[in-house]
């Protein structure tokens, strides 16, 4: 710590010289100048270091003990830096310096968001924004977090709750999402599985409930598959039923394709704009504003400012690249729009399904008109939950009677 206060008060390193130097240390001693680092050259030479504000005492000292005193070396801040008095833009820049780290860590200048799951980062930054909270704001002016909260859960519900972490000029978003609360289904409700397509039964896993159909019989559509009832001779069981019936259907579909399509020609004529963008200001400092888009593709290229370790600053460059088109109609060869209805009909069929797989299917491309015909064979999960009406049985003198009952 002493050494740190020598260096901004300066020191130096003298020499006295004398018949009896060791009178000018005593009177040093008398007018309280400190010294330190002593040292012997000769008998009739000392050198040591003092306090640069104590130079004036000691020579008075020297002077009084007949000695003569000389500075050697001088240290410190002041001898340090003193040529800085002569280079006022170097101590001015080196004034900004300073003054940006003290103050530009109170603004935020990245943002980056934490621990969300299906809301996506633009929606929760667009939403603090609106709040206040963006690129360029004063940290100490935030709101206050019970007050943030609240307010991000009435323009976001999805929210349970968020906070905003400032440090070095980042801004860190922490947020938990509300977890969906599954609907609870009575154990009284009462389900039965029906078909949801013809088809032929392959294959049944009954968890729960009682099988209706058995593997090689056909059904139709809104056929009971598994009940969720099973009468007896007193009573009616009534549960919900759970499982999984798989059977052989057919998908037919037509789908068409015209006979010349646009196709794109680059001329070779390409054109660029050029941005700066600061934050969420874009400024063109390349290109003309007056391309127009209707005959040409935009390709966009952005570069933000980076430091090690990924922080991400909004500044950046903005490349907007114009490639000039020409268009012109083509016919496609029949095998490349056979391909491409094939894809299709498969994507169609296979997002029918409740879950399955395609066994095989079968084309018939009319050429002329492009339409393809397509008929697929597939083994298709057909069961569907549906709620059932509950029954009671009730004896009485005349029999039983079921009476209806619905939850």
């Amino acid at each position: 710590m002493n050494r740190v206060v020598d260096f901004f008060r300066g020191t130096l390193r003298i020499s006295v010289t004398g018949a009896e130097p060791q009178e000018c240390f005593r009177r040093f001693t008398q007018l309280g100048v400190s010294y330190w680092k002593l040292s012997r050259t000769d008998e009739l030479t000392w050198n040591c270091t003092i306090s640069r504000r104590q130079l004036s005492d000691a020579q008075s000292a020297a002077r009084r003990s007949m000695c003569e005193l000389r500075i050697l070396e001088q240290q410190g801040f002041a001898r340090q830096f003193s040529g800085l008095l002569r280079r006022p833009v170097l101590l001015v820049m080196l004034a900004v310096v300073a003054a940006g780290i003290v103050i530009l860590p109170n603004f935020i200048w990245t943002m980056e968001v934490e621990g969300n799951d299906t809301l996506p980062d633009e929606q929760i930054l667009q939403e603090l924004e609106s709040i206040g909270v963006h690129f360029g704001t004063w940290i100490p002016d935030l709101p206050d977090h019970l007050i943030l909260k609240y307010e991000m859960q009435l323009r976001i519900p999805e929210l349970q709750w968020i906070a905003v972490n400032c440090a070095g000029g980042k801004a860190t978003v922490l947020v938990s999402e509300r977890r969906p609360v599954p609907d609870s289904v009575s154990k009284k409700k009462v389900t039965n599985l029906v078909a949801v397509r013809d088809g032929v039964i392959l294959d049944m896993s009954v968890l729960n409930g009682f099988a209706a159909v058995a593997p090689g019989q056909a059904v139709q559509a809104g056929d009971l598959l598994v009940s969720g009832f099973q009468d007896s001779t007193i009573s009616t069981q009534a549960t919900r039923s759970l499982g999984e019936v798989y059977a052989l259907t057919i998908h037919k579909s037509s789908a068409v394709f015209p006979a010349t399509v646009q196709e794109k020609h680059p001329t070779g004529k390409t054109e660029q704009c050029i941005y700066l963008n600061f934050g969420r200001k874009r400024i063109k400092i390349f290109g003309s504003s007056g391309i127009s888009v209707s005959d040409c593709d935009k390709i966009v290229s952005e570069k933000r400012l980076t430091l090690p370790g990924g922080y991400t600053f909004p500044l950046g460059i903005t490349v907007e690249t114009y490639v000039y088109y020409r268009e012109q109609e083509v016919s496609l060869p029949a095998d490349m729009v056979q391909e491409l209805l094939v894809q299709a009909a498969q994507r169609r069929i296979s997002g029918d399904m409740i879950a399955g797989q395609i066994l095989s299917m079968q084309h018939e491309l009319e050429r002329d008109a492009m339409v393809l015909h397509t008929t697929a064979w597939c083994q298709e999960m057909i069961a569907r939950a549906e709620e059932a009406n509950i029954f009671t049985a009730r004896e009485d003198n005349n029999g039983t009677d079921h009476q209806r009952r619905t939850d």
